[in-house]
């Protein structure tokens, strides 16, 4: 189920997968308005989907991705922290 359609609902647990800066909210834009905007909304439907758990509550997110695929999910990264695949961070 979407966040959107969990209004209302609730549930014995509650998933919520790929909360990473970017994806969760998506904010498509560099215009600071709609930037502020998205994150507003972003907040909003992540306090809709905390507090429709009864239970139990699963928050998952991601420790490396993709670069292309976070590129085209519009997923905020620093350059500097990109590493190659076998790379090791010391």
């Amino acid at each position: 189920m979407s966040l959107h359609k969990s209004k209302g609902l609730t549930s014995d647990a509650v998933y919520v997968v790929g909360a990473i800066n970017g994806v969760l909210p998506t904010i498509r834009s560099t215009d600071p308005t709609e930037v502020a905007d998205a994150l507003d909304e972003g907040r909003r439907l992540f306090y809709v989907a905390v507090t429709r758990a009864a239970n139990e509550l699963v928050i998952s997110g991601s420790i490396s991705m993709d670069l292309a695929d976070a590129s085209r999910r519009g997923v905020q990264f620093d350059r500097a922290t990109i590493r190659k695949i076998g790379e090791h961070h010391t």
